[in-house]
């Protein structure tokens, strides 16, 4: 018989094995991508999600980073040090 674990995402953080910031952005994932599209195969959802992190991570402003893209504000900081 199969068992799973089930745990919640507090319990993830509160052992240290993910970050609340991981979590916010697990559920940007499911509320913007995956609950937008219908994936019919694999190699369709990995173009489908790849195109999304790549518009999140490098197109799309983000307040935390002073309004730009975490690509480009970890540039920054990489130059700066």
């Amino acid at each position: 018989m199969l068992s799973i674990n089930y745990c919640t995402a507090w319990d993830l953080v509160n052992t240290g094995r993910i970050s609340a910031m991981q979590i916010g952005r697990r559920w940007k994932l499911r509320d913007e991508c995956l609950n937008e599209h219908w994936f019919e195969t694999l190699p369709q959802a990995r173009v489908i999600i790849a195109n999304w992190r790549l518009d999140y991570n490098e197109v799309r402003p983000h307040s935390s980073c002073g309004r730009m893209p975490p690509a480009k504000f970890a540039s920054l900081h990489r130059q700066s040090r």
